[in-house]
């Protein structure tokens, strides 16, 4: 295992360098015993790279095994009997991963995941609940994000429905985010588990959320957006199950409200529209016809529930004016910046900043001249959406582009 955890902090979360080197050696331990003339012959590494794996010390990787095994977290690597079989086909496959509990057979039980915006309206609030608590009963799993809001009902959903749930977390075990769902946290570790790919004791950061969303997708058969904006990161989610060729479902929503925008914007695209838990179940059931049953649904309507979830979230309503206000004003910024290009405006951004990969070069350029979606830019760089979800957060974090509430990226002014 300490090779694995060695292989992990070499190369972070989501590279596909590490599928591309266990291709090549077999195994972590493989990986580890390659000399320097060996990576050198390998084109896909950077120099960089090779500096890193030359490096064989041990005593991260045996501080971090030393952390789990005192905290009682379990470790699962490529080489584990128990690491799930859906993982093993997604591209940039987590090397390893942190649990905290007992993971759910995913490949024997599916799993589902329910996903959206933070900002959940009351009906949101309730459809994810619904949802969630009509799989737990049907004998599946309800694997979420634990962010504030959708994720956070479809959690509650399958609890109370006495079912499984996974939270996959974008920071490590030990860190609580967001800290109002502790409580939550603990309970969930007890019915199912906490997942990361990032080692205990690793912080949140704005890059790790995206990545992270690849597992919820991979670990599922079905994900299912209930409400998300445009640019939610839960089409992310839905846009990597798509790509891994698993069924993705959205939940329709007001046209005039910007929180059904995402989900909406996926039927038109091709998802299927999902109105009832038995639907649900039973358009997967064929799939799972040992473990699913239609007959164990006790509530196909709406949770007795509602009225509090309301409550909870009023604030958050209340405060969708102000949202809707910032957005209004971003998508101002994107009409002047289409103006100035097509006017040959002095004001537009021509040079290249320094110290960017090709690829994001090629983003760069690709923003500057047309402000695109994530889809556009993975098209027109001909570039599978992980890897480019990777080098856009990358441009993001060094505030050299910037993502609007329309989903569209432009050049951050930095003037």
């Amino acid at each position: 295992m300490l090779k694995w955890i060695w292989l992990a902090e070499i190369f972070g979360t989501g590279s596909i360098k590490t599928d591309e080197l266990t291709d090549v050696f077999g195994s972590a331990d493989g990986i580890y015993e390659a000399t320097e003339r060996e990576y050198r012959r390998l084109r896909f590494l950077s120099s960089g790279d090779i500096e890193k794996l030359k490096n064989k010390s041990l005593d991260t990787a045996e501080r971090i095994l030393a952390h789990c095994e005192e905290k009682g977290y379990k470790l699962i690597c490529q080489e584990s009997e128990n690491y799930p079989e859906k993982l093993k086909d997604i591209p940039a496959k987590p090397v390893l991963l942190y649990v905290d509990g007992e993971m759910p057979d995913t490949d024997y039980r599916p799993s589902f995941s329910i996903v959206g915006t933070r900002k959940a309206t009351p009906y949101g609030a309730k459809v994810a609940s619904m949802m969630a608590m009509g799989v737990a009963q049907a004998g599946g799993t309800v694997t979420s994000g634990m962010a504030e809001g959708i994720d956070t009902f479809a959690h509650k959903g399958a609890l109370r429905g006495n079912g499984k749930t996974i939270a996959v977390l974008g920071c490590g075990l030990d860190v609580c985010y967001p800290k109002s769902n502790e409580a939550l946290k603990e309970i969930i570790s007890s019915n199912g588990c906490i997942v990361s790919e990032l080692a205990p004791k690793t912080r949140p950061t704005k890059y790790a959320f995206p990545i992270r969303n690849r597992i919820i997708a991979g670990l599922s058969e079905v994900t299912v957006v209930v409400e998300a904006g445009i640019r939610s990161g839960s089409l992310i989610t839905a846009t990597y199950a798509a790509e891994f060729g698993r069924t993705v479902y959205a939940v329709p929503g007001n046209i005039d409200r910007s929180e059904s925008a995402g989900p909406n914007r996926l039927i038109i695209d091709g998802a299927r529209p999902l109105v009832t838990v038995r639907q649900l179940i039973a358009e997967t059931l064929p799939l799972y016809p040992h473990t699913l049953s239609l007959a164990s649904l006790e509530n196909t309507g709406l949770l007795q529930e509602a009225k509090r979830a309301e409550a909870e979230l009023l604030e958050e309503v209340k405060g969708h004016q102000r949202q809707l206000y910032r957005k209004d004003k971003e998508e101002k910024k994107v009409q002047v910046q289409k103006a100035l290009h097509e006017t040959g405006g002095s004001d537009r951004p021509l040079d290249t900043p320094g110290g960017l990969s090709e690829l994001q070069e090629k983003i760069y350029g690709l923003v500057r001249d047309e402000t695109p979606n994530l889809n556009d830019i993975a098209a027109k760089c001909s570039e599978p959406v992980y890897r480019v979800v990777a080098e856009v957060t990358s441009l993001e974090l060094k505030g050299i582009i910037e993502l609007l509430p329309t989903g569209r990226f432009v050049v951050k002014d930095r003037g």
